[in-house]
């Protein structure tokens, strides 16, 4: 039993998304891992936000779901109150798509976990598929930074990430596909074209992935959510999924501020000091172009 469902919060190996770390029996000890506090904030991001969509929502997707799992919803301190609202979305979706089978005498599409996540994030969704479109050679999407490059940017590998052969273009390259190689901005949107105009990066559109774990941690009543959402910069950036604007933008929709200007001096929970020691330092040259003084006549 617990197997089971240890193995609905893993991803295939052979998927392109970064954070997983496999979904076969083979894999069980490693997802189980992940829940005990080992493997990249990638790996445990995405496990959480399976375990939210393939299980508490599936759970509650039933008539009476919550009610059979309320007792153990409360003991586990999870958010009682949007777990209600969420049930009632879930009934409004189905009376919904009950009805327009009743119109086209058809059958009712069923809701998954899927389905039940993004009624919690309708906004960003729209946002997204209004600014985007499939780049047209989706075989060029996988990243072509290698491994050894990622690490000496900072970035740290999991051993399976390190050992993943899965990228087309070669094992030394990481493991997964990139936001920009994935995702055509579309500029005729006002979204993009603001940002445009303020020259602010897009990389794949305002990010679902953001809405997705915000929309997890308020399930799992995590009260601060500014860590969670440095926690998502942390994730997607160095990844190459989204840009800063992106992931900002998508977090605004949970309570996160952010002025929308691309503005990356004021990124709670981080102080002023600590954004300055993310920083890259300044080249050596304009660093004596600034102190040089002018010699005496």
């Amino acid at each position: 039993m617990l197997n089971s469902l240890l193995l609905k919060c893993g991803t295939a190996m052979d998927t392109e998304w970064a954070g997983r770390v496999g979904n076969t029996l083979a894999d069980v000890a490693r997802i189980e891992g992940i829940f005990q506090g080992r493997g990249s904030m990638r790996e445990k991001l995405s496990h959480v936000t399976n375990f939210v969509a393939n299980i508490l929502l599936e759970d509650i997707i039933p008539e009476g779901g919550l009610d059979r799992i309320k007792h153990i919803a409360r003991q586990a301190g999870l958010n009682m109150q949007r777990l209600r609202a969420r049930e009632k979305q879930i009934q409004h979706e189905r009376a919904k798509r009950q009805k327009d089978a009743e119109t086209t005498g058809g059958a009712a599409k069923p809701i998954d976990g899927d389905t039940a996540a993004k009624l919690g994030y309708k906004r960003v969704s729209e946002m997204k598929d209004s600014m985007r479109k499939k780049a047209p050679d989706q075989s060029q999407r996988w990243s072509r930074t290698t491994k050894a490059e990622f690490e000496a940017q900072g970035g740290v590998l999991s051993a399976e990430e390190k050992a993943s052969t899965v990228n087309p273009f070669g094992a030394e390259f990481l493991p997964w596909s990139e936001g920009e190689r994935t995702w055509l901005i579309d500029y005729s949107s006002k979204i993009a074209q603001r940002a445009h105009k303020l020259n602010i990066p897009l990389v794949a559109g305002v990010s679902g992935t953001t809405a997705q774990i915000m929309d997890a941690a308020k399930f799992l009543n995590c009260r601060d959510i500014y860590n969670v959402r440095l926690a998502v910069l942390g994730y997607l950036i160095p990844v190459r999924a989204h840009s800063f604007h992106e992931i900002m933008l998508a977090a605004r929709h949970f309570g996160c501020a952010y002025g929308g200007k691309g503005d990356y001096t004021d990124i709670k929970p981080l102080t002023s000091a600590e954004i300055d020691e993310l920083k890259p330092p300044k080249p050596a040259a304009a660093r004596t172009q600034r102190t040089r003084t002018t010699p005496s006549l």
